[in-house]
């Protein structure tokens, strides 16, 4: 481990320069991408040594909390993107933030948390080993940030096609947990990733001039994808709510048709209820305690009743 530079990347062809000789680089102005632990206790130091910041921009860089935007310090941009959280053990809504200062020579990201982006553009550099600027590294970060978002939204889209399937063809009640999860996940994903479509606005508007003209072309490209991610978050937050809706009306209405059935049940029962009951006391006179055959009499009268009520309940389109 180097301090706080987690690699390096040399702008020339073929990269050329190691965690090892980032430190050396930067000082003597040789153009370089660094990529450092912003949780390392020496990571402040470290930029403290090789860049000209303010104070109040530092304590902004190495911020825990920070939305998604850019500015401009000069001839340099200060950029803070989020990207989401493939670590094990941890979830894609919990984003991790990636902080960028980029000038002509240089451009320095740091993160907290692993963020595979970051890989990504390292593992591509020193695959086509080609010549960079600080505008195309920046530009490929911004891609691969969003190109790892493509997959966990699709996914989050498919579960909720299932839960949808599955409102219709079982009505569940345990669905609404699911639904509620789905729910708050595009909640948080469009908290964070709309934001970022403005930062990435903001750097086209910055002025830099280590940006060219394809660069920023880019740039408008990723808008374009951010925007489109939001307005499918957006979508899927309005179809959760509406399947959320469908699952209560299943649910309501299923319960009117028992509490239905079981009103019918009572309104047949209450008439027998009251004859049987009227028999039942026990006082001299009751009809037919003499005769051996009233207990049959009784039933068919009963029995009468059931089919008389049956027939009025259906006349009525009870039933």
């Amino acid at each position: 481990m180097n301090g706080p530079v987690l690699f390096a990347y040399g702008f020339l062809e073929g990269g050329g320069v190691t965690a090892e000789d980032a430190s050396a680089s930067v000082k003597q102005g040789e153009p370089v991408w660094v990529h450092l632990d912003s949780n390392h206790i020496d990571t402040r130091a470290w930029l403290d040594e090789h860049i000209e910041l303010d104070e109040h921009l530092v304590d902004a860089l190495l911020d825990d909390e920070t939305r998604p935007r850019a500015i401009r310090d000069e001839d340099a941009a200060l950029v803070w993107l989020r990207g989401v959280n493939l670590n094990a053990d941890s979830s894609p809504e919990d984003m991790v933030t990636l902080r960028v200062y980029a000038d002509a020579k240089k451009i320095i990201t740091m993160r907290g948390r692993k963020l595979m982006a970051a890989t990504d553009v390292e593992n591509l550099l020193k695959r086509t080993q080609k010549k960079v600027t600080s505008g195309s590294v920046l530009c490929s970060l911004i891609d691969h940030l969003l190109d790892r978002m493509a997959p966990v939204l699709e996914s989050l889209d498919d579960t909720l096609d299932a839960t949808e399937e599955l409102v219709i063809e079982q009505g569940n009640a345990d669905l609404r947990g699911e639904i509620n999860l789905i729910r708050r996940q595009a909640i948080l994903f469009r908290r964070y990733i709309s934001p970022q479509r403005d930062a990435i606005s903001q750097i086209r508007n910055l002025g830099c001039d280590w940006l060219n003209e394809i660069q920023h072309e880019q740039l408008i490209e990723s808008h374009n994808h951010v925007q489109r991610y939001v307005e499918d978050l957006d979508a899927m937050r309005e179809r959760a709510q509406i399947v959320k809706e469908e699952l209560a009306n299943i649910l309501s209405e299923r319960m009117n048709r028992n509490s239905f059935v079981l009103t019918v049940v009572a309104a047949i029962f209450l008439p027998i209820s009251f004859l049987t009951g009227l028999l039942g006391i026990n006082v001299a006179g009751i009809p037919g305690a003499e005769n051996e055959a009233a207990f049959w009499i009784f039933s068919g009268i009963l029995l009468v009743v059931v089919v008389l009520q049956i027939a009025l309940f259906k006349k009525m389109k009870w039933f």
